[in-house]
């Protein structure tokens, strides 16, 4: 769930917008009864270049120099196929960045299309990576959902 359900324009309490752009809006969702849930959402206006993911991985920097334990989604439904550039930049973040992830990330989500090339770019990013939360890979937003609260 959003933030902000557009139909019925609900505002869901304690979330709170931190990127907004033709290619991406993260927001975080705090204050309720489970861990804080950062959530990715790719949209279909624009590719997610250089400059969006280095406004998503400084966010995530300072969530993780918090180092309070949380969730987190990737919603690329909408996402168009990222350049080598962006995913090698992701990757060297990562590891760069992977005590900490360790440490803070709980759980990790994946809801993406049955597009084989993107498929092929997260599997990369994640054997990589090798996150040591459970994390789920699927097209199906509703198994995404319920994941994320079990």
């Amino acid at each position: 769930m959003l933030c902000v359900v557009v139909m019925t324009a609900m505002v869901i309490p304690g979330c709170r917008e931190l990127h907004a752009s033709r290619a991406a809006r993260v927001t975080i969702v705090e204050g309720g009864q489970g861990l804080p849930h950062l959530r990715l959402v790719a949209l279909a206006d624009e590719a997610i270049d250089d400059g969006v993911i280095d406004a998503i991985l400084g966010l995530t920097d300072t969530l993780l120099d918090k180092g309070d334990h949380f969730k987190s989604t990737w919603d690329l439904r909408e996402c168009k196929v990222p350049g080598m550039k962006v995913v090698a930049k992701c990757i060297r973040w990562a590891l760069k960045r992977k005590k900490k992830l360790d440490e803070c990330n709980q759980r990790m989500a994946v809801c993406m299309p049955n597009r084989p090339a993107l498929l092929k770019v997260v599997r990369i990013v994640l054997k990589v990576f090798g996150p040591v939360c459970p994390v789920l890979v699927s097209e199906d937003e509703g198994e995404c959902e319920t994941f994320m609260v079990s």
